[in-house]
């Protein structure tokens, strides 16, 4: 699918051996220092060129499950993968990972940001539907 970088892929975090995957790039990262936070961005996942600028609801993941079933568990999967490569990269340093896509549960992995967002009135009155319900559901 289409993204704002171009043509996009998106791993299957909804099988196990993709989550490692992703968590050895942490290990692995050459460039890895004492102050690493990572930022998913773009990980509901975004996909600009799909009926509801997502995926399609019948895209199917790991054992066969429609993209419909997980969509709400794809950003956490990533984020959770994305903490267990930091702590294996730096078990002893608290990571900090920045997410856009979450679900219950997330606030033990990461922080959240609810996306792009101007100086406006309008920007500030969609915001305040959004942090009200983060806070009911648990996020910080």
């Amino acid at each position: 699918g289409h993204c704002w970088p171009g043509t996009s892929n998106w791993l299957d975090f909804t099988r196990e051996e993709v989550r490692n995957f992703w968590a050895e790039k942490f290990a692995a990262y050459d460039g890895l220092t004492d102050h690493l936070f990572t930022w998913n961005d773009m990980n509901e996942p975004s996909v600009f060129n799909g009926p509801e600028i997502t995926m399609s609801k019948d895209v199917l993941h790991g054992e066969g499950r429609e993209h419909r079933e997980v969509h709400n568990m794809y950003g956490f999967l990533m984020t959770w993968a994305t903490m267990q490569g930091q702590l294996k990269a730096r078990p002893n340093l608290r990571p900090f990972i920045l997410t856009r896509s979450i679900f219950a549960g997330s606030q033990r992995h990461a922080a959240i940001w609810t996306g792009d967002n101007m100086a406006k009135w309008e920007h500030l009155a969609a915001a305040q539907p959004m942090l009200l319900s983060l806070s009911l559901s648990g996020m910080p």
